[in-house]
């Protein structure tokens, strides 16, 4: 049976942190060139939910930057595979009521969630209402996946709010194949 993937061996995938996001596309970019200046880059792409796709010339260099990781500006970027096997979705709103083995659940259609945690408010142990999930999959399609509960909370249905969720999901997969 054919596979449908394509392979990227050569490309990785930046999230842009919080502390970067204020200047323009075209700044990032000509930063983002000043750090990999010892490398060849083919394409640099940007994606919805200030992530970065950035395809190299050769295997070595992207080895080289993804080993090394990137800092820019004093701040250290998160890079990650174009294909990872692991992913971290984070889930925003979600109720505190509604418990981890819940969410585990309505993502499990994705893959083997491995992990589920709170976020908290930095310097504290006060949630803030976000999850961190990792999820072991074999879905090949860079995605980033929000699921807003605010909508649903009041129906008080957590069958509801659990196959809302699942079809969000699906919705944000679609969005970003």
């Amino acid at each position: 049976m054919p596979s449908n993937k394509i392979a990227r061996p050569n490309t990785l995938v930046i999230q842009v942190p919080e502390a970067l996001r204020s200047g323009s596309k075209e700044d990032f970019l000509t930063k983002l060139l000043e750090f990999f200046s010892a490398h060849v880059v083919s394409c640099v792409q940007f994606v919805p939910v200030f992530f970065v796709r950035v395809t190299f010339e050769s295997l070595e260099s992207r080895q080289a930057v993804f080993q090394d990781g990137i800092v820019i500006d004093g701040v250290e970027i998160p890079v990650m595979e174009a294909d990872p096997t692991v992913r971290l979705v984070h889930l925003h709103h979600c109720p505190f009521e509604v418990p981890n083995e819940t969410v585990a659940g309505a993502l499990s259609a994705f893959g083997t969630v491995l992990d589920v945690q709170f976020s908290c408010f930095a310097g504290s142990t006060v949630r803030n209402g976000s999850l961190q999930e990792e999820i072991a999959t074999k879905l090949f399609a860079f995605c980033v996946i929000l699921v807003v509960f605010g909508i649903v909370v009041k129906s008080k249905s957590l069958i509801f709010v659990v196959v809302l969720s699942i079809v969000l999901l699906l919705v944000r997969f679609m969005i970003y194949v």
